[in-house]
């Protein structure tokens, strides 16, 4: 079936679904509220959307595949997508999306879905004129929003973000969480910071202040990280990127080969790490 209904709400049953069903019927946008069982979205609305028997909604039951989502997305200008873990039920309704027409937006705070999106579906949503925005969650929102100011700042090109909410994940985060865990891909870090001989080999100019040619580049903003790394894979037909927060703490505390120390093979700083206390000049990796 098609709709003609401009909005897809699929997972609403769930907690965050029925959120943004109960947004769309307060500003009277019609919508699908879509799920596996007919039965429960529609429990979901009768009993936890306030108002509903006011908004211009059909409940409909589709399985997940991208023949049964496509048909269901056709007519429809966006799909709001609760479903997750999104790295491993995003991708059909991605491509649905795709072959619909349809503008995604979903609530995930996957960084590997999100890689996923722009990586695998980004160029393809944008030469058909359709919007593909990941994490509009408003847990994820302000961050994003706080990074891309840092990004545009001079000056400013690092920023720490936390996000802190009350009470104990649902059994679906929960999933999400583990599922996400299991299904990272395998990545490789370098086992040392780029050296300022590597970077003049790829740039051809050494922009540090403290000169040596196996010590770490310094004095480099993100933005001249991110050319050095489209230069880098552009010589070299592979694909290097920055690593995600979590990958960096994974890797420096010792990855599946960690034995439980505050840092990577130690619990002494010393032991493991260049400092102010212990360095001024020295070469990347020999002695640590």
């Amino acid at each position: 079936m098609s709709t003609t209904k401009p909005v897809v709400v699929y997972g609403a049953s769930g907690y965050t679904g029925r959120l943004v069903c109960e947004y769309l019927r307060e500003y009277n946008v019609p919508f699908v509220a879509a799920g596996r069982n007919r039965e429960r979205v529609q429990s979901a609305m009768d009993r936890n959307v306030p108002g509903i028997e006011t908004a211009d909604y059909e409940v409909v039951a589709v399985g997940h595949s991208v023949d049964a989502l496509t048909k269901l997305f056709t007519g429809a200008k966006v799909v709001c997508n609760t479903v997750g873990p999104f790295a491993k039920y995003g991708p059909e309704v991605v491509e649905a999306c795709i072959k619909a027409g349809c503008h995604y937006v979903d609530t995930t705070g996957e960084q590997d879905w999100l890689i996923t999106c722009d990586e695998t579906y980004g160029e393809r949503m944008a030469e058909k004129g359709l919007l593909l925005s990941p994490g509009i969650a408003q847990m994820y929102t302000t961050g994003e929003i706080a990074a891309n100011i840092c990004l545009e700042t001079p000056g400013l090109d690092t920023l720490d973000i936390l996000v802190f909410w009350k009470g104990s994940p649902t059994v679906a985060s929960a999933q999400t969480i583990f599922v996400n865990a299991a299904l990272s891909k395998a990545y490789y870090l370098g086992k040392t910071e780029v050296t300022q001989q590597q970077w003049q080999l790829v740039m051809g100019n050494n922009p540090s202040i403290y000169l040596c040619e196996e010590c770490p580049v310094n004095i480099v903003s993100y933005k001249d990280v991110q050319a050095f790394i489209e230069k880098l894979n552009s010589m070299t037909g592979k694909h290097y990127r920055l690593p995600t927060e979590a990958e960096w703490e994974y890797a420096a505390r010792g990855g599946k080969e960690s034995t439980g120390n505050t840092y990577s093979g130690s619990n002494n700083l010393n032991d493991v790490a260049w400092n102010n206390q212990n360095s001024k000049k020295q070469p990347s990796g020999p002695d640590l």
